[in-house]
């Protein structure tokens, strides 16, 4: 019994002793936890600040993308984790992917091709010019005269070009011209522009177109629309002279006129049959076919007479209009030069036009 009652306290004490070791395992399971719980918050922590730095990095790289200037890339900071997890790393580059960099090489390398195409024109230009200065200066040295001659022809090629475009211009608006004026003789066109081409040509030269009839109207408006035809070819504008500018002194008119005249380079006279006799007396140095006081000048001169015949011709009618003017009241020998000089033009009675209501300013 004794024996038994020994082995039992033995087996109870060894249980005890077994029972009390058990709460130390769970003692130690609880630290281990609680080390692992610490772990993971370091862990989290870590992880946080690595993605603030990612997403400042990341934000950087997308203002240096967008502005597209060509600067270096940028440095990350020493500080800054050199571990970034593999998602990241993946997020990373597909940012960068979205948002390439540009070099400086590759933005410096266009600049300096661009300089060189510029560089290169320019020295082509230069040459070219260069050897045509050249060339002259051998001409003046070796042959002067050749060397205008050159010159001259560049010119005239240069002027021939703006001269024909002048001409189809004003070819054009005569044509328009007549056919509002259907009932004009067909002559009349061909006088007009052959007279005004033939002052464009030979700018010493003068021309004077005479309209005359019974009315003002057609003809004041056929006279306006020839003037302004006229002054596109010479690329001037209309002077226009009638009794109440003229005056009645022939001094003053040439001294107030001829430098309005100059300005203007075509004229259009209104009614010669108004205008006082001693400022017609004019008419004789502004109308001289080979001394003009003004040269390179059209005159486009109207009068308004009754009595003209179809079968009488237009400058024996002219002649006799002007004679009764002028006869007793300027000097003979005078009267016959003035009225020759006056009447040295393409002479044509204007026609009445049955559909003319207004005058069209076009021109």
């Amino acid at each position: 019994m004794m024996e038994n009652h020994s082995s039992n306290t033995r087996n109870y004490e060894s249980k005890k002793n077994e029972t009390s070791c058990e709460p130390e395992e769970d003692n130690m399971s609880s630290c281990e936890s609680d080390e692992l719980d610490d772990d993971r918050t370091e862990l989290k922590e870590s992880y946080s600040h690595d993605s603030k730095c990612d997403s400042k990095i990341s934000k950087a790289t997308r203002r240096k993308a967008a502005s597209v200037s060509c600067t270096t890339e940028p440095k990350i900071s020493p500080t800054l984790p050199q571990t970034i997890p593999s998602s990241k790393k993946k997020s990373n580059e597909i940012k960068t992917a979205q948002y390439p960099r540009i070099s400086n090489k590759s933005c410096s390398q266009d600049h300096v091709n661009s300089k060189q195409n510029i560089n290169s024109k320019w020295s082509i230009i230069f040459w070219v010019c260069t050897g045509i200065i050249g060339l002259l200066s051998v001409l003046f040295i070796v042959d002067p005269s050749n060397a205008f001659r050159v010159i001259q022809n560049i010119v005239e090629v240069e002027k021939s070009s703006t001269f024909k475009d002048a001409i189809r211009d004003f070819e054009a608006n005569i044509d328009e011209i007549s056919y509002k004026f259907k009932n004009q003789h067909s002559e009349i066109w061909e006088e007009i522009f052959a007279g005004v081409v033939n002052v464009k040509k030979h700018p010493e030269k003068r021309s004077i177109i005479f309209l005359f009839s019974n009315n003002e109207d057609p003809m004041s408006c056929l006279a306006r629309m020839i003037g302004n035809a006229t002054k596109g070819i010479l690329n001037t504008d209309i002077l226009y002279l009638s009794s109440s500018n003229l005056g009645n002194d022939y001094g003053s008119v040439i001294y107030k006129f001829e430098k309005q005249i100059k300005q203007h380079r075509v004229v259009i006279v209104d009614n010669l049959l108004d205008i006082d006799v001693q400022a017609l007396r004019a008419f004789h140095n502004l109308c001289d076919s080979e001394n003009p006081l003004v040269r390179q000048t059209i005159y486009i001169l109207t009068m308004i007479a009754n009595g003209y015949k179809n079968n009488e011709r237009p400058i024996d009618f002219v002649t006799k209009q002007l004679e009764r003017k002028l006869k007793g009241k300027i000097q003979s020998d005078k009267l016959q030069p003035l009225i020759t000089r006056i009447t040295d033009a393409a002479i044509y009675p204007v026609q009445p036009e049955p559909d003319f209501t207004s005058c069209p300013l076009r021109y």
